[in-house]
């Protein structure tokens, strides 16, 4: 299902321009870390758990948006650095796959944001780059590909996680002058 924002009620442009800005800001967080603990050639457990915070925040802002390409692809980031969050010493499996991977999914995000301030919005398309960071997490876990769940195959995964990801659990409706 393609996303395409034709035309962006006053009220909700102040929105966008919000999440563009707000998410924006966290990718150079996600960058700065990145580049840091590259240099380094280790993440920080402190930075493992931003990454974590960024992506999981990037997912949700972006959900409510209507944006599942970015949702979705945020969660699988998220996914995998929860793993590392509860195992860092797992990190060395993947250590220089797992950068490659986050540039390459930060880069598909800033393109997605610059889309956003085109006339009409088309989705990219981030299936390789959800299929790549699943195969990470199943690494990690040492869990084949061939059994991973719906939710992206995290084990501990919070209960909030549902085995159909592309339908939302609750669907509010706001009235047309609610801010």
């Amino acid at each position: 299902e393609k996303c395409f924002m034709s035309s962006i009620d006053p009220a909700m442009k102040d929105m966008l321009d919000t999440f563009v800005h707000e998410t924006e800001t966290m990718l150079e967080q996600l960058d700065d870390i990145l580049l840091e603990s590259e240099r380094a050639k280790s993440i920080s457990a402190e930075h493992i758990g931003n990454i974590f915070r960024i992506t999981h925040t990037i997912k949700g802002s972006a959900a409510m948006m209507g944006f599942n390409n970015i949702s979705n692809v945020s969660h699988a980031v998220e996914d995998v650095f929860y793993i590392l969050r509860d195992m860092p010493q797992k990190l060395t499996l993947v250590f220089d796959s797992l950068f490659d991977l986050v540039f390459h999914t930060s880069d598909f995000l800033k393109q997605e944001l610059e889309k956003l301030h085109e006339d009409e919005y088309d989705e990219g398309d981030p299936e390789s780059l959800i299929r790549q960071l699943h195969a990470q997490a199943d690494l990690l876990k040492g869990t084949p590909s061939a059994e991973v769940s719906a939710c992206g195959g995290a084990q501990n995964r919070p209960a909030a996680c549902s085995e159909r990801q592309d339908r939302p659990a609750i669907r509010v409706f706001f009235e047309d002058d609610c801010q």
